[in-house]
């Protein structure tokens, strides 16, 4: 039986929309000592020396625009240059004076047979884990595909793998704009780079490469909490089967709060890992309420009831409100009150506080587009409107704390990175 490739692999036709690309003449980022802007053809020498130099951090998917120092290269870099939909940056390290080492190329090649394809090769400064590599990578990577979304869009045609298609939490397929790469096997090093800047594996390709795709972002429309002053206002409140009383935070609850954040597996299940000692938790509890007083966190102890009164703290639960994203659902139990069904008590008793709290409008940029299980404008020229939505992003070991959600009313939305998973809960009759 011969061996599947990738012209094997099923293609569909999208309606979708591409960028309208500006060739920019000024720097898309610059702090006098790094500047990012788009590749001229007065370049070509010092791309093709960054290339064959072996010091470099090489990805996958540099494309085949930088050729050998010749002048049938020479032509092949030009003609890339002046093609009318892709974009090619450089970024350049300022050395003194006017002059400036080219320490990385990048950019994004679009073709009618592909989504968009995202690129970059970065010099290598000793080893890939020193300071002024990683700010050259933060810099130059995020710069780019950040300065790709931001461009005006325009309506085009494309075909793309049928695997590589979006498709909303009810399975519908969804045309949503998305910037891809490759990875070749094998290559953790570029896998965790991309992984970090919101991209999702979505399919091991034939050839044994890994395909990543990421998602055009759009802006919603919605409702969040209004958490001004709630303090002022909040009242204790208990869970229906259990009796757990929930409130608010106070630095008093600090040594409590100790005795919790200090105990290593519910800490390391929290993602954060415990606190090696009280100024540690000191410092996080002052976090915590300066969060509060900024309203963009809401923090509640769970106690336990004993003869009608306040008992022991054996948890938190809350909610960080983001700039860029939907609130999402956090919460830690100690370890010996796991599995004696309080989860699922608790948590319906704080969504339902939550759901109840004071609304306020707001604009949301930056939303997961598969996140929103309705038609999306293609134009994506104003907020969609959106039904506001509680969610939570869980480690795929973490059973317990997804079979809580499950249990709450939340519903997976599928991969959130390659090891964790994003979940959902829709705002009741809305």
């Amino acid at each position: 039986m011969a061996a599947v490739t990738l012209s094997d692999l099923p293609r569909v036709r999208v309606d979708t929309t591409l960028p309208v690309v500006d060739k920019l003449t000024k720097a898309i980022y610059d702090d006098q000592k790094r500047t990012v802007r788009l590749l001229q053809p007065s370049d070509f020498v010092e791309c093709s020396a960054l290339l064959q130099d072996r010091t470099t951090s090489m990805g996958h998917f540099s494309p085949d625009i930088y050729r050998d120092d010749t002048p049938e290269g020479r032509k092949h870099f030009e003609q890339a240059l002046n093609d009318p939909d892709s974009l090619h940056y450089g970024l350049f390290v300022i050395q003194s004076g006017d002059q400036s080492l080219l320490e990385g190329v990048g950019g994004v090649v679009v073709t009618t047979s592909s989504w968009p394809s995202y690129y970059y090769t970065i010099r290598k400064i000793e080893d890939d884990d020193t300071k002024e590599f990683h700010n050259n990578w933060e810099i130059f990577f995020h710069g780019v595909y950040r300065h790709w979304w931001e461009l005006p869009r325009k309506e085009a045609k494309l075909e793309v793998f049928g695997f590589s298609v979006p498709k909303d939490p009810t399975g519908v397929l969804k045309p949503l704009e998305c910037l891809c790469t490759t990875v070749k096997q094998g290559d953790y090093q570029n896998e965790k780079r991309i992984q970090r800047s919101d991209f999702a594996k979505c399919k091991t390709l034939p050839d044994g490469d890994v395909y990543w795709r990421f998602t055009r972002p759009i802006s919603v429309s919605t409702t969040v909490p209004d958490l001004q002053n709630l303090r002022m206002s909040f009242q204790p409140f208990t869970t229906e089967k259990y009796g757990l009383i929930l409130r608010l935070l106070n630095l008093s609850d600090t040594e409590a709060l100790h005795r919790l954040w200090s105990e290593e597996q519910p800490m390391n299940d929290f993602g954060t890992g415990p606190d090696v000692n009280m100024e540690a938790t000191q410092r996080h509890m002052n976090t915590v309420l300066q969060n509060e007083s900024n309203n963009n966190r809401l923090e509640l102890g769970i106690f336990l009831e004993r003869n009608g009164e306040e008992g022991e703290l054996i948890g938190c639960i809350g909610t960080d409100l983001w700039e860029t994203d939907w609130p999402s659902i956090f919460f830690v139990l100690k370890g010996e009150h796991q599995r004696h069904k309080y989860g699922r008590d608790f948590i319906k008793a704080y969504t339902t506080f939550w759901w109840n709290l004071k609304r306020k409008e707001v604009e949301i940029p930056g939303i997961r587009a598969t996140t929103i299980d309705y038609d999306v404008a293609p134009n994506f020229k104003a907020a969609v409107k959106a039904t506001e939505l509680l969610c939570a992003v869980v480690d795929k070991n973490n059973v317990a704390s997804e079979g809580l959600l499950k249990a709450g009313g939340f519903e997976n939305n599928g991969d959130f990175t390659d090891t964790e998973t994003y979940w959902r809960l829709k705002k009741p009759d809305a």
